[in-house]
């Protein structure tokens, strides 16, 4: 995986068609007593000022796609995960979760034209992500495709609020695999998926009981006395290319040694694999 701006990947001109999961009927949303994570509720709270936070990844299919297939394999996706099921609403600075099961969604494909020019397709699909990604509307994501000649481009974007790095990585093998199912009539080859509201509620409950004498507050009690009472550095220098705050694509800094001798200086004695 390679991390981009939108504007960076060049997108190859081709059909677009936008593909919208919906939960159409006000009653089949459910309010739930669960509470964001806290994490959640910054996002939440701190969104209004106009800047969309959506994360977004982009895949590519040989030949053309079989849309059937592709509308099972995003419902697969939607029932999945939980989160994608959500709603927030937000009183103040009070959240209000509800929830919606599997089974009721609704799947919108609306197509937007041919594009000829890479520019001018990448700024519509810039446009429809940053409108359509809204944290306090369901769904908070978006997928488009591109269609062409031998091949197709699959872009999801999505809020912050239901999505991270690490879970939209594993976004296009999930996809891949419920298509692959779709289109074999099989069952797809996919680990059980915990939830992630589950998961906040945890979370909170641990965080709640911690007191000074738990053994996570006394390691990062030493780690910061260790180091005169800040957070350590990353132990090796980045240098941001022309002081940009964050690097695109990617960049070679150290290899595998190098990284292992700089974890050992900053945690002594990690096991290391």
């Amino acid at each position: 995986m390679e991390i981009h701006e939108l504007g960076d990947l060049e997108l190859r001109p081709g059909r677009l068609t936008l593909w919208r999961a919906n939960v159409p009927h006000p009653a089949t949303w459910r309010a739930d007593p669960r509470r964001p994570s806290r994490i959640q509720k910054e996002h939440l709270c701190w969104f209004g000022n106009g800047r969309p936070a959506w994360l977004g990844v982009a895949f590519e299919w040989s030949g053309e796609i079989d849309t059937k297939a592709l509308s099972r394999a995003i419902f697969g996706w939607v029932y999945r995960h939980e989160a994608l099921r959500c709603r927030f609403v937000k009183h103040g600075s009070t959240i209000h979760l509800a929830t919606a099961d599997r089974g009721v969604a609704t799947l919108d494909l609306i197509e937007l034209g041919d594009y000829a020019d890479s520019g001018e397709l990448t700024r519509i699909v810039e446009e429809l992500f940053d409108t359509e990604t809204n944290p306090l509307r369901s769904p908070a994501y978006l997928f488009v495709t591109i269609r062409r000649p031998g091949s197709t481009t699959a872009v999801l974007a999505s809020d912050h609020s239901v999505t991270d790095a690490f879970s939209m990585a594993s976004v296009p093998f999930e996809i891949k695999e419920f298509y692959a199912a779709a289109i074999q009539g099989a069952v797809p080859r996919l680990a059980l998926a915990h939830s992630y509201l589950d998961y906040a509620v945890s979370k909170r409950a641990r965080v709640t009981n911690l007191t000074d004498e738990h053994p996570a507050i006394g390691h990062w009690r030493e780690l910061i006395a260790a180091n005169g009472g800040e957070l350590p550095d990353f132990p090796v220098p980045l240098d941001a290319v022309g002081g940009a705050l964050q690097l695109t694509s990617r960049t070679w800094h150290f290899d595998a040694e190098t990284a292992r001798r700089s974890i050992e200086r900053v945690v002594p004695n990690a096991e290391m694999p």
